[in-house]
């Protein structure tokens, strides 16, 4: 199998991923290609599942299908991505191949390891895997345009499920933007999830998840969310029921800025006092 090269120039990074990540998602997600990066970022060497069973059997992947069918190649893929993820260790990085997670002992094996769901538009994917678009010659689950949204859509709730991180289409070059948010998950107690949000004014990780406001977990908070203060300001905008319960938890973010709770704060008017509020506090002295 494989091993882990580590440059030690950059060894530190990996050391901050308390668990490995893993890389799950459809196929024309681009798994490969955020897992090269994240690799690089950490200096670490990336390990591709399908690449790897590709060697292992000695002739593509789609010559397998065809010689001994799905359910023969499945059984080779199965203890193939077991072994990868039982030898692998914090700061790993791994692209599991997209039907890798129909296994119950992949499914379990994933559990000591961050699942990070690379998510993408079926029709997305159809057009990246296109052989005119640099995708394979050949996929034998992607022969025909209709089965292959099919089975995108009953995959994906699979993915949804297992998955510690949702992350969406990345430009190439912007997988190690998300790293410090991965690491801080990595750290996370048991059930928290990530979303990455992306808007206009830039993307930012999302973090859901049962007693992240707990009383006196302002430290711990703080920690899983890797906002860089010499650059960015902490605000809390709330209901006045809401501020009164967790408000004061959030440390740096206090004072908040309150609303009345219900519909009819739901108003231009309301947005404004907030746009205001938000305006002055930005001008004050850090």
């Amino acid at each position: 199998m494989a091993q882990l090269a580590r440059d030690p120039g950059r060894a530190g990074r990996a050391q901050g991923l308390r668990r490995g990540l893993v890389l799950i998602g459809f196929m024309g997600a681009g798994k490969s290609t955020v897992a090269r990066e994240l690799a690089g970022a950490l200096g670490v060497a990336a390990l591709d599942s399908d690449r790897l069973l590709e060697e292992r059997l000695g002739r593509p992947l789609a010559q397998e299908f065809e010689l001994h069918g799905e359910a023969s190649f499945r059984v080779a893929e199965e203890e193939l991505v077991r072994e990868l993820l039982d030898d692998a260790g914090p700061g790993s990085v791994i692209a599991l191949g997209g039907g890798s997670v129909c296994s119950e002992g992949v499914r379990q094996a994933l559990e000591s390891h961050l699942t990070v769901l690379l998510d993408v538009d079926p029709a997305v994917a159809w057009a990246r895997i296109q052989p005119g678009q640099g995708g394979p010659a050949q996929r034998p689950l992607a022969r025909e345009q209709a089965t292959f949204i099919a089975l995108h859509a009953q995959r994906q709730a699979l993915y949804e499920g297992l998955a510690d991180a949702f992350l969406p289409a990345l430009a190439p070059g912007r997988a190690p933007e998300v790293l410090d948010a991965l690491s801080a998950l990595s750290a996370a107690p048991a059930g928290v999830r990530l979303l990455w949000a992306s808007s206009a004014s830039g993307s930012y990780p999302v973090l859901i998840g049962r007693g992240l406001l707990r009383a006196g977990a302002t430290k711990e908070l703080e920690a899983l969310w890797p906002l860089d203060r010499s650059a960015s300001r902490a605000f809390c905008v709330t209901d006045q029921t809401v501020g009164a319960i967790y408000a004061e938890r959030l440390g740096a973010a206090v004072p908040p800025i309150t609303i009345e709770p219900g519909e009819p704060s739901k108003t231009l008017a309301s947005a404004e006092r907030v746009w205001s509020e938000l305006a002055a506090r930005s001008r004050c002295p850090r």
